[in-house]
């Protein structure tokens, strides 16, 4: 049955277009977060933030949190992984479109928030400012967990960690103890107003000294079901699927290679706002195009070799290989049809040191990538006729992007109750832009662009544990963001009416982040919360021209015009009553400005762009003594009215109203039932009042009451 199902789902997918040696001790993580998001770990587990650090939880000068809605664990099936965090006020994920998703941490988003995927870099030279939609070519079903890790976190990962850093870990076969294996996973989902369903299907073949596994995934979306005023959504329908192969080899006790293929494309993906299909929801526009699709694509593959001797130190060495395409057909209210996509092939290497040391805990290591970008551009009248053929797409055409990154740093320790953490970084980054004019003939010459980056950041980090209940911290911490071929050599939409232009004298961006921030954790209970302030420095922001282009869009460049802070606020409470009933909420705020230019020659402090508002989460957690095998969960998600809007945003009428986004409560009922250790089923009645209600920023307003049912099969 198993293996029918799993070259059934292939088919499907094609038709759409060793363990890490640290694997036992990230097994006992239950990271700090609101209770039903993620939990708090007991003060002797530990936390690693990817390979770089190896912490006590109780030690950590940070925020980390985990999402409970990955792995086999997992306390509900998802959607998609823009849905991953939606238990967790601190996470903001807006959706451009159905399929396109983009996580806000502390106010930043797309390219100033880091996702990294078994330690490689999923954040490329191709994404560009705002929220983009790249977040959603990973296939949640494959992790075996994913972290945040909150504020800056450019010392250890370099450009983009700016708001956060999130840290996805695929799920890899583990060799056997002795003999011969098999065994096998299904996973199934169906949701009623999302009209949505999704087969997973994974086979394992393990003996000692080898274990494989093949992996397949299948989705479809069709058009879904808002709340009770909006109804039936049309042109949100897409398809999407995944192929995933990895491996495990012990080579010695101590040495151990790994490697993993995954694929992840969407098809057709409609940005259904920028449409005439798009919603009138309290006052937004649809927009005017006649189609608007996407089709994407990412690949990756990586080998990583693992040295962990029975003492306290570690090696690792990874070398990848990632490929995006992306394509997208739009065709104009006039009829015209434009055809334009790019390739973006990425090399990279890491080598990370750990040890401890009389020094403390020290890791150090380098890493490099080097990104190839080609892109393309037709276009055809309404009749079908050629109408154009540029010498380059949204990025600039035969374009290079090479990072390389040296760091270093260290946890020591003060009499066993207070530590202390130092690191620092140097980055250097070089850009080779060809083919970065979209037209020859046009007297304005943008091309080429070659330009050097170097930057050195530092961080500076203190936690200390007066007694076991309370953990208090405090840090300083630099980042940046080199600019991207996107920053540079985009020309293409961009926000709602936007054309945007070159800009090839760009710097890089400049933060620094204080934060202070308690946990605390007890027999019963537990909570904690944080607090930052970030000084933002020079940050690329778009600007209007003046110019009109020939569709009608403001034409729109960029500068480091950019001066601000962002400063927020979250905390978390979990209660334990009895041996059966746990309460809990968490909740989130974030505010910001910006100074914007707004006119040609005329600048203003504005609110960051689609700024979250106050977000928060109660819940109430039932474990019945009568039958363990049972949990039922009852919870409400809800959000401010956010009018605090930019001017940018003011003008974004296709997905944020006049008035701003309103407020919303929305509550949930969830139920797990262990049928056996084998199989586990999931039920799940979402916005059970019918609510209409938007993620701010979004183009599509989320599904209205959905029940979900799902189960997880272990063989």
């Amino acid at each position: 049955m198993a293996p029918v199902l799993f070259f059934w789902i292939v088919w499907n997918v094609s038709a759409q277009a060793g363990a890490d040696p640290l694997k036992s001790v990230q097994e006992s993580i239950e990271q700090q977060s609101a209770p039903e998001a993620a939990s708090v770990a007991p003060s002797d587990e530990i936390v690693i933030t990817g390979p770089r650090l190896i912490t006590p939880w109780n030690q950590l000068p940070y925020r980390v949190f985990k999402a409970d809605t990955i792995g086999v664990d997992s306390v509900t099936l998802v959607e998609d992984m823009g849905s991953a965090f939606d238990d967790e006020p601190a996470v903001t994920v807006q959706r451009t479109a159905r399929g396109q998703s983009s996580p806000y941490l502390r106010g930043f988003t797309g390219f100033r928030t880091l996702t990294l995927i078994d330690g490689v870099r999923l954040n490329q030279a191709i994404f560009r400012d705002g929220p983009n939609q790249y977040f959603q070519l990973v296939d949640p079903w494959t992790l075996e967990s994913a972290r945040v890790v909150g504020g800056p976190g450019s010392v250890l990962y370099g450009s983009d960690a700016i708001g956060g850093t999130l840290l996805l870990e695929s799920s890899l076969p583990r060799p056997a103890g002795s003999g011969l294996s098999y065994s096998g996973r299904l996973v199934a989902r169906a949701a009623s107003a999302e009209q949505s369903y999704a087969l997973r299907a994974e086979s394992e073949i393990a003996s000692p000294d080898v274990a494989l596994r093949f992996g397949a995934t299948t989705r479809e979306f069709d058009d879904f079901y808002a709340g009770q005023h909006e109804g039936l959504q049309r042109n949100t329908a897409y398809d999407s699927g995944s192929l995933d192969l990895a491996i495990t080899v012990p080579l010695t006790d101590e040495l151990e290679l790994s490697g993993m293929f995954q694929r992840v494309n969407q098809v057709d993906v409609p940005r259904t706002h920028s449409t005439l299909f798009g919603s009138s929801w309290r006052g937004t526009s649809p927009g005017s195009d006649l189609r608007r699709d996407f089709d994407q694509l990412r690949e990756l593959e990586w080998l990583k070799l693992d040295y962990l001797p029975q003492t306290d130190r570690a090696l690792e060495l990874i070398l990848s290989r990632q490929r995006f395409r992306e394509e997208e057909d739009r065709v104009r209210s006039s009829g015209l049809n434009a055809i334009q996509g790019f390739t973006d092939l990425s090399h990279g290497a890491s080598f990370t040191w750990f040890e401890q040391t009389e020094f403390g805990k020290v890791s150090a290591g380098f890493d490099w990538t080097r990104e190839a970008v080609d892109s393309d551009y037709v276009s055809y009248n309404e009749d079908g006729t050629l109408d154009e053929i540029r010498p380059r797409g949204p990025i600039a055409d035969d374009s290079l992007y090479e990072t390389i990154g040296l760091f270093v740093e260290d946890e020591f320790s003060f009499s066993g109750r207070t530590w202390l953490t130092a690191g620092a970084r140097f980055t250097h980054v070089h850009v080779d832009a060809k083919d970065v004019d979209p037209d020859p003939t046009d007297p304005i010459d943008f091309g080429p662009i070659k330009e050097n980056y170097s930057a050195v950041v530092g961080s500076l980090r203190a936690s200390h544990r007066p007694d076991d209940v309370w953990t208090l911290y405090a840090g300083i911490s630099q980042a940046f963001r080199a600019p991207n071929l996107a920053d540079l050599t985009r020309f293409d939409a961009s926000r709602s009416g936007e054309a945007e232009i070159p800009a090839p004298d760009l710097d890089p961006e400049r933060f620094l982040t204080i934060e202070t921030g308690a946990s605390l954790s007890g027999d019963r209970w537990q909570g904690g919360g944080a607090l930052w302030y970030t000084f933002v420095k020079g940050l690329i922001v778009r600007f209007p021209t003046g110019d009109i282009d020939s569709n009608g869009d403001s034409i729109v460049t960029k500068d480091n015009a950019g001066d601000g802070y962002s400063v927020g606020l979250e905390f978390f409470a979990d209660y334990r009553f009895g041996e059966e009933w746990e309460f809990g909420g968490s909740l989130a705020l974030v505010d910001g400005e910006v100074e914007q230019p707004i006119a040609p020659g005329v600048e203003s402090d504005q609110p960051f762009s689609k700024l979250a508002p106050t977000r928060g989460e109660l819940h109430v957690r039932y474990d019945p003594s009568w039958n363990p095998q049972l949990q039922f969960v009852a919870r409400i998600r809800f959000a401010d009215h956010q009018d605090d809007l930019s001017d940018a945003d003011k003008r974004d009428t296709q997905r944020i109203p006049p008035d701003g986004t309103p407020g919303y409560s929305v509550f949930d009922l969830r139920a797990n039932y262990w049928a056996t250790d084998q199989l586990k089923l999931f039920f799940e009645l979402e916005n059970v009042t019918n609510r209409d209600y938007r993620i701010h920023g979004s183009g599509n307003n989320m599904p209205g009451i959905n029940f979900v049912f799902g189960f997880d099969l272990a063989f």
